[in-house]
């Protein structure tokens, strides 16, 4: 049976949301401090979860999402003293996380109709037509005559290569995620995801000579050790007959 269509316009529209928010500030904050901060994905997904599809939060789950703040505070903290612009568009990243989130969590629904292949397909063609009119336009403020001009300037052939590359890397991810939603419930899949500070920092210090800060580290581990202790929770929960 084939999933009711508004479900895949939704989860266009709100990944489409993050990804525009998550693009815009991806020049001002390390690797390593976007991948910790997409360590809160989790919780925000037994959040909505608990909202939306009425599932339980009992006390375990409440102690993950204060500690998992926690982290974000230990993550924030020096930036926001120092009064660092850094830590603004690191506030704004965290914005989304919950939509992401609410992107991942429809998509688990809609694999109880449709195939990973489908699901992933959908997504690009809405991402492709929500995206379009902010693609196509670069508006320019002008301090001299105080007015805002458009202007749009066409991709390099290098920078055609790079945007190739990332949809099909990222097309390949999706894809590889809806199936292990497919297969596995959210819980047992997200510990995977702490993963992506290792890759992060690596990536990150390789090519950008970006050093993960200590509060970087010491946040994103504790961010990482809440959902991970509530993911084996819950999968052993899920055992219990």
């Amino acid at each position: 049976m084939a999933a009711p269509f508004p479900l895949h316009f939704y989860r266009g529209g709100f990944h489409a949301a993050g990804a525009l928010i998550w693009f815009t500030v991806l020049p001002y904050v390390t690797l390593a401090q976007n991948a910790a901060i997409g360590f809160t994905g989790p919780i925000f997904m037994m959040l909505g979860a608990w909202l939306f599809f009425g599932e339980k939060m009992h006390a375990a789950r409440w102690a993950a999402v204060f500690v998992a703040f926690a982290g974000v505070l230990i993550l924030l903290w020096p930036g926001l003293a120092a009064s660092d612009v850094g830590s603004i568009y690191s506030m704004w990243l965290l914005l989304s996380a919950p939509l992401f989130a609410g992107s991942f969590l429809i998509s688990k629904r809609l694999t109880r109709y449709d195939s990973p292949e489908a699901i992933v397909f959908w997504l690009g063609i809405l991402m492709g037509v929500i995206s379009l009119p902010f693609a196509i336009s670069e508006f320019v403020w002008s301090a001299q005559d105080l007015s805002i001009q458009y202007r749009w300037r066409w991709p390099t052939f290098e920078q055609w290569a790079l945007l190739t590359g990332c949809g099909i890397v990222g097309s390949t991810a999706h894809y590889c995620m809806t199936r292990a939603y497919h297969i596995a419930d959210v819980s047992a899949v997200q510990p995977v995801r702490f993963l992506d500070l290792v890759w992060a920092s690596l990536f990150g210090f390789a090519v950008f000579a970006h050093t993960p800060t200590v509060s970087t580290l010491i946040g994103g581990s504790i961010i990482c050790a809440a959902t991970l202790w509530i993911a084996r929770r819950e999968s052993r929960r899920s055992a219990l007959p």
